[in-house]
């Protein structure tokens, strides 16, 4: 079973890799620099792609640790479970790349993470958030990934009650002025 379920996330993860290798070639500009036009809607893709991926690697770790979620994603990165601090930062977002595990636990990463001690002994809760993305400047998307590993993205003009208070209630984990008007 194990076995299984590794093997389904590699292959999911392949998969979204080359999903998102197309996405970064359409985000070059037209004279093949790395100058970023990226749209809203490619930021968006950056973090549900990232979100995924984080969300897999969770359950990789957690399936290897008696069904418990870490304490911080910067598990994942000191673990070798996702290789570099890029998976861990919006695409576009001025923070810095987290170089290790305990840069992540610096704040050097722009996703929530709210799963600490959930623990899942077979199914995982598909309506358990896990992490969310930080609010940033002029963003009109909010990804939120789940304990079963999927994804939601909601608009912020749109953000459905239950992603409200749980924003409201992680508010001192997202230090950004635009979660006041939720």
């Amino acid at each position: 079973m194990k076995k299984t379920i590794l093997f389904r996330a590699l292959l999911f993860t392949i998969i979204l890799y080359a999903t998102f290798l197309k996405a970064e070639d359409k985000m070059k500009s037209p004279s093949g620099s790395s100058e970023s036009i990226a749209t809203e809607e490619d930021i968006m893709k950056n973090d549900v792609f990232n979100l995924k991926l984080i969300g897999l690697s969770l359950m990789i770790w957690k399936s290897e640790h008696s069904h418990i979620y870490p304490n911080d994603l910067g598990v994942l990165l000191d673990g070798k479970i996702l290789v570099e601090g890029k998976y861990f930062i919006t695409l576009g977002s001025h923070t810095v790349i987290p170089k290790n595990g305990d840069d992540i636990r610096k704040g050097q990463c722009d996703y929530v993470y709210i799963g600490k001690d959930i623990r899942d002994n077979s199914v995982p809760d598909p309506d358990k958030p896990v992490a969310f993305t930080k609010i940033q400047e002029n963003s009109k998307y909010f990804c939120v990934l789940y304990a079963d590993s999927h994804v939601a993205n909601y608009s912020l003009i749109n953000l459905p009650e239950q992603i409200k208070a749980l924003i409201k209630a992680n508010s001192k984990e997202v230090d950004n002025s635009k979660n006041k008007d939720l």
